[in-house]
């Protein structure tokens, strides 16, 4: 596994990052507003795994400080994807495995990860476990 390497996403990605996402959600965003967006990310690491030079996964943690819990910081894990050519291959969990140790680097005192049902099994297997009721608006 040693051939797969992870690091942030940078603007140089533009074109592959697009393709990779693109099997996760129909988007399109130009070359200048991929460029701002990641000027302007504040408390969020968007991570990516390398095979022979070709981004093969992502994943994204937003951390944010909370006041409730002693000024400690808390992770949301989102956005996880995997290319199609390379799922099934135990990639998923060595990028949870990745993100999880990232936030634990950064002294997160818990990860939230919301996903959907069918997912549940492989997140559960990954160490997560159900906890409340994700509730949502959508404007």
């Amino acid at each position: 596994m040693n051939s797969y390497h992870f690091r942030k996403l940078t603007k140089n990605d533009y074109v592959s990052y697009l393709n990779l996402i693109q099997q996760f959600r129909p988007t399109y965003y130009t070359k200048e507003q991929f460029d701002t967006f990641l000027s302007s990310l504040q408390q969020t690491d968007i991570m990516i795994m390398i095979h022979q030079n070709q981004i093969i996964a992502s994943g994204t943690i937003l951390y944010e400080t909370k006041l409730i819990h002693n000024i400690s910081l808390y992770a949301h894990i989102e956005d996880i994807i995997v290319d199609n050519q390379f799922r099934k291959h135990g990639l998923g969990k060595l990028l949870i495995e990745y993100l999880v140790q990232s936030c634990k680097n950064k002294n997160c005192y818990k990860i939230l990860l919301d996903c959907q049902k069918e997912l549940i099994p492989f997140y559960e297997k990954n160490k997560f476990q159900k906890n409340g009721v994700q509730m949502v608006i959508y404007l």
